[in-house]
């Protein structure tokens, strides 16, 4: 295969495993391109075993105990010294040997440099929604390097993944799938991390005025296990076909995902997890049949792969004055806010500066998509600003980050008007 074909084809298996139809290059917005962050949120994933069988034979096995070696322990049901078998393939980020170390596969942003695809980047596109970071590797099946495998002589298929006490800071995720080659696309996959963020969007006026809009604080999800796919490559996001919500993320000491293909074909995934020393077992079945099996015939590749969204950062927020009349005739002031990186759970406060009073939150935050550029870049917040002069800064904080927007919007009296010591307009 060329160089040119090697990287088509690689194009294509990244933009349909994550499940997000190609889209151009975004073009320039309200929120640049060229401003933004290099650096996505923080996230760490450390993987303690990963395991495919295939018929009930042992395909791949590893614990990562060989410290600084990317390869597997155990192939084809045989234990390999160091230096024999594959390397897996890392097929996008810096995911390397060093990130073997203590007995684990660690992927975090300090050992993983995942890579962005926007404008002028690689291949000039977006792969998620929201811009994503993402780093993926495709397990070797055999001694020879092979990657991929039919459906119908796996007998039977289990991808599995022990996780060591996760941590999630905002929308990162971590997936296993399994991956048709000839028609492009994830036809199972188990993650973890928040739900897909399904609800609707508000329209695009730039005017800040209000509108009925679903209040995004409506949707922040928390993490869950999910069992997914796409029904075809121009699938917009992900099919949930089931999932369980994982409770008190922080007690969990190991989470191990299953996803399994029966020898028929029916798709199925299994949790086990263990926290407060007991595990507890959670089965995910298709909620249809349309979505319960694969074809016999498919040519399957395993991978795993994790995101995460981008830093945030504000670029502009408005308005950037505000009488203080015209709030004592509303309850909130609708601002908009560009930047990158926003989120469902993204939380908006005003600050006020030069002072020791508490910041004020946001009542309620939309999102907004401006065609041209991908959501996250768009944040509508009804903030109940006080009637008294002075001015404010603007804090966003998402997935574990936080950006502060000095002097954001200035609350002033009107010419005429009358304003007492501290700054009140009676």
């Amino acid at each position: 295969m060329s160089e040119l074909s090697s990287k088509v084809f690689l194009t294509i298996l990244v933009l349909l495993l994550v499940l997000v139809p190609v889209r151009g290059a975004r073009a320039e917005g309200p929120a640049s391109a060229s401003a933004l962050p290099q650096r996505p949120s923080p996230f760490q994933f450390e993987i303690e075993e990963i395991t495919l069988k295939s018929g009930g034979k042992v395909l791949l096995h590893d614990q990562f105990q060989r410290q600084g070696k990317l390869k597997p322990a155990e192939m084809e049901g045989r234990s390999l010294a160091a230096a024999e078998g594959p390397e897996y393939r890392v097929d996008l980020g810096q995911i390397s040997a060093a990130n073997v170390r203590d007995g684990v596969l660690r992927l975090d942003q300090d050992a993983t440099s995942n890579l962005w695809h926007g404008p002028q980047g690689n291949y000039g596109h977006t792969l998620h929604r929201h811009d994503s970071y993402v780093a993926m590797f495709t397990l070797p099946v055999n001694l020879a390097g092979g990657t991929t495998f039919l459906a119908s002589e796996a007998g039977g298929l289990e991808l599995s993944v022990r996780l060591r006490a996760p941590r999630l800071n905002g929308f990162e995720k971590l997936k296993i799938g399994l991956m048709d080659t000839e028609q492009f696309k994830s036809v199972a996959a188990m993650s973890v991390g928040r739900l897909p963020f399904t609800g609707p969007t508000l329209p695009g006026a730039e005017d800040g005025s209000k509108s009925e809009s679903p209040n995004l604080f409506d949707f922040v999800n928390q993490p869950a296990i999910v069992l997914g796919r796409v029904e075809e490559p121009r699938v917009r996001g992900e099919m949930v076909m089931d999932y369980a919500k994982l409770e008190q993320l922080d007690a969990i000491k190991t989470l191990e995902m299953v996803l399994r293909v029966a020898p028929d074909g029916r798709v199925s995934g299994l949790a086990r997890i263990d926290a407060g020393g007991k595990v507890k077992e959670v089965e995910l079945q298709p909620k249809s049949d349309a979505q319960a099996s694969l074809p016999a015939n498919v040519r399957l590749a395993a991978t795993l792969f994790v995101e995460t969204l981008p830093g945030v950062e504000v670029s502009r927020v408005y308005p950037k004055e505000v009488a203080v009349r015209d709030l004592g005739s509303a309850d909130t002031v609708r601002f908009r806010i560009e930047g990158f990186g926003f989120g469902p759970d993204s939380r908006v406060e005003i600050i006020p500066e030069g002072s020791p009073a508490e910041p004020i939150r946001a009542a309620a935050i939309h999102g907004q998509r401006v065609p041209g550029t991908p959501e996250g870049t768009v944040l509508l917040a009804d903030i109940g600003l006080p009637a008294r002069v002075g001015s404010y800064g603007l804090r966003v904080t998402t997935g574990g980050q936080t950006t502060v927007f000095a002097n954001a919007v200035r609350v002033f009296a009107p010419s005429g008007s009358r304003a007492t010591a501290s700054g009140q307009v009676p």
